[in-house]
């Protein structure tokens, strides 16, 4: 049994004599890190193999001299041929990545909407100076009844603000009018419809902006910007609230708009406020305010638009810049006639002060249109300017 056994040894060792037996390694050529589960192709044997988890793999011939051909093919990688004899095929073989390209994707980040008012919420005090300030105004409004242009007046005025974080309402001395069309006799003060529309809008108390109330709105991202010249979201804002609490409107109306926000520091650029009234047929006396109790008997409101900009100060603080207001709807004239009414209201506000601030008080405020005399001279050369 011993000559047996050293007889089959001997003829497997003479089997085996001449026989070539390598072990090799496939790497990252940058990082030097194993290449697991690689495809590979050995020719003329036309044999196949797969890397293993150390990214190993042996290779074998019956001759020294015998050239092979490797193909290489590895998930991530270029594809590799060599042709050599199995001792000169290196130990390490280093494989290229793989480099695809690929058109430009644009890849956006997800932001929650909610997320956004909360932010502007949360940098208000830092975006919106809480000193007051002076700045001066100029303002038209126009109002036409059906086709005609029933009042056509601007005016300028210097401004004194609390800060956009108080709650009262700036105070302002009306320095410059022009009546362009009709003369009304009689003694006018800045109330309805000019208080409304032509105070510094303090964001902190825009119902959509109200913490206690955030809860009954809905919020949507509508697209994403670039307004005048910074990245902004803009973002849609509505509730089913119809109440004065959450519109800030007079009348029941259904209440929605858009925000532009500033995408770097969360400050609010423009506003659009849209109000719908819910009325039908339901005309309301218009009583003894400015302009509409000396004309008409009632007015019926269908729908108004609020815009409002603003811009950053080179104190690093945001200051309302400009306001549009545009309000529709039916007027009764005295005699009861139904005719449709648009009403105009622009304001733009200018060289911001704030330092040696001249403080207005309410008691001195100079708000009567009335008592201000047109000075030809200076609407001939009037100009904005900061």
């Amino acid at each position: 049994m011993k000559y047996i056994l050293f007889f089959v040894s001997f003829i497997f060792s003479i089997a085996l004599k001449g026989q070539v037996l390598q072990t090799k390694f496939l790497v990252d050529e940058e990082t030097d890190e194993v290449i697991p589960y690689a495809d590979l192709m050995i020719l003329p044997e036309n044999y196949r193999i797969l890397s293993s988890t150390e990214g190993s793999f042996e290779l074998h011939s019956t001759s020294k001299d015998l050239k092979i051909t490797l193909k290489i093919d590895a998930l991530g990688y270029e594809p590799l041929e060599i042709t050599e004899t199995v001792y000169k095929i290196p130990k390490r073989i280093k494989l290229k990545r793989q480099v695809t390209s690929l058109n430009e994707v644009i890849v956006e980040e997800s932001v929650s909407p909610l997320y956004v008012i909360k932010n502007v919420v949360k940098n208000l005090k830092k975006n919106f100076s809480r000193q007051a300030f002076n700045s001066k105004s100029y303002s038209v409004c126009k109002i036409a009844v059906e086709d005609s242009l029933y009042l056509d007046l601007e005016f300028v005025a210097d401004i004194y603000h609390r800060g956009y974080h108080q709650g009262l309402r700036e105070t302002k001395n009306i320095r410059e009018v022009n009546w362009k069309k009709g003369e009304i006799k009689r003694k006018l003060e800045l109330f309805a419809p000019f208080l409304i529309k032509s105070y510094q809008v303090n964001l902190k108390y825009k119902p959509f902006l109200e913490k206690r109330k955030i809860k009954n709105f809905q919020y949507t991202i509508k697209e994403r910007k670039v307004y005048e010249g910074r990245a902004v979201y803009v973002i849609e804002f509505k509730t089913d609230k119809s109440n004065f609490d959450y519109t800030h409107g007079r009348f029941d109306n259904h209440y929605s708009g858009l925000i532009f926000v500033d995408q770097k520091d969360f400050a609010v650029l423009k506003i659009i406020e849209k109000n719908e009234y819910t009325q039908t047929d339901h005309f309301l006396e218009t009583g003894k305010g400015f302009f509409w109790g000396d004309h008409f008997q009632a007015r019926d409101l269908k729908s108004s638009i609020n815009e409002t900009d603003f811009q950053k100060n080179s104190d690093g603080f945001y200051y309302m810049s400009k306001a549009k207001h545009t309000t529709n709807g039916f007027v009764k004239t005295k005699k009861g006639e139904e005719k449709e009414f648009n009403e105009n209201y622009t304001a733009v506000w200018y060289a911001v002060q704030t330092e040696n601030i001249n403080k207005i008080s309410f008691r001195n405020e100079g708000s009567r249109l009335d008592k201000v005399k047109k000075n030809p001279s200076f609407w001939e050369n009037f100009a904005i300017s900061n």
